[in-house]
């Protein structure tokens, strides 16, 4: 059984773990954030990446606003995600 978990994620951390994740990208002054959906194993956030999403942060971006545009990107991430992994157990793999 395959369990995929999806996260914010920025530039500065494509791997690992941060639960301010949007804090730290305004305040780095990144031009983009995103999230990132991976299988889940025994470590936080260190999975296999199945996809990742890039999300730009706009001029005035506070962490609600960019956090909203974020989980909207996730919502369209995790269905594809969840149908990358059926495609590949219907395949075998």
């Amino acid at each position: 059984m395959a369990a995929i978990y999806v996260r914010v994620s920025s530039k500065e951390q494509v791997e690992g773990y941060s639960l301010d994740a949007q804090r730290r990208a305004l305040e780095a002054g990144e031009s983009e954030s995103g999230c990132t959906v991976h299988y889940v194993d025994e470590g936080t956030d260190t999975g296999p990446i199945l996809l990742q999403r890039k999300v730009p942060i706009l001029q005035g971006d506070t962490e609600e606003t960019l956090s909203a545009r974020i989980l909207a990107e996730e919502h369209r991430a995790y269905p594809e995600a969840v149908a990358r992994v059926l495609a590949g157990l219907e395949k075998g793999a």
